[in-house]
């Protein structure tokens, strides 16, 4: 009895330790850029730029195409190890507002990275998606501009 309660402790301490290192990996945002406003959604078939006109969106109900922002990962697959850091929130992307136009860059589905044991670029699908999914806020202030 006694050496199956010593098991229990072991099994307490360890999953508090995983819980605390876990933790202490990830910062988390004190809100999502999703809580406020009205979002749409873009769904990008490939890496590239992206040009939506001041028409476009408007007609996607778009009242001041100068205060449009653009958030989101891309499309790549996201890691699936847990443990390393990541960001829990969309990052805002930044674009280029023109005359009478915006133009933003996405990554598509598809990645590319250096395998030093091959020593070469290797490609990665995303298995879960084949579009990237932009999200673009309607107005709530001035955006990231790249100029």
């Amino acid at each position: 009895m006694h050496h199956r309660s010593i098991s229990w402790i072991f099994v307490f301490l360890f999953i508090g330790f995983t819980q605390a290192t876990f933790a202490s990996l990830h910062s988390y945002a004190d809100h999502s850029v999703l809580m406020q406003g009205n979002w749409t959604k873009i769904r990008v078939p490939s890496t590239g730029f992206y040009k939506l006109t001041f028409d476009d969106l408007k007609k996607m109900g778009v009242t001041n195409p100068q205060n449009v922002r653009v958030c989101g990962y891309g499309g790549a697959q996201l890691p699936e190890d847990f443990t390393k850091p990541f960001i829990d929130d969309l990052p805002e992307n930044a674009i280029y507002i023109g005359n009478s136009y915006i133009v933003f860059y996405a990554q598509g589905p598809l990645s590319w990275q250096y395998n030093s044991s091959l020593k070469r670029f290797v490609h990665t699908t995303n298995y879960y998606s084949n579009y990237a999914t932009i999200s673009y806020h309607k107005e709530i202030h001035p955006p990231n501009e790249l100029f």
